[in-house]
């Protein structure tokens, strides 16, 4: 049931990191969205919208 899978790993630049903290990932990968966002969309011109969703609680 439980093993490893391909989510636990997290590339980070040249780094594959396994089990990084999910807010700490996020973080990243929205920081890197933005980054992207800033540099590649003109904002005269286009509107960017994120739209995240609601992550699966369990108990």
């Amino acid at each position: 049931m439980f093993g490893i899978f391909r989510w636990d790993y997290i590339r980070d630049g040249p780094n594959l990191v396994k089990n990084m903290d999910r807010l700490d990932a996020f973080e990243k990968g929205l920081t890197t969205w933005a980054h992207w966002v800033d540099t590649n969309v003109d904002p005269n011109k286009t509107k960017v919208f994120f739209q995240g969703i609601s992550p699966f609680h369990s108990k």
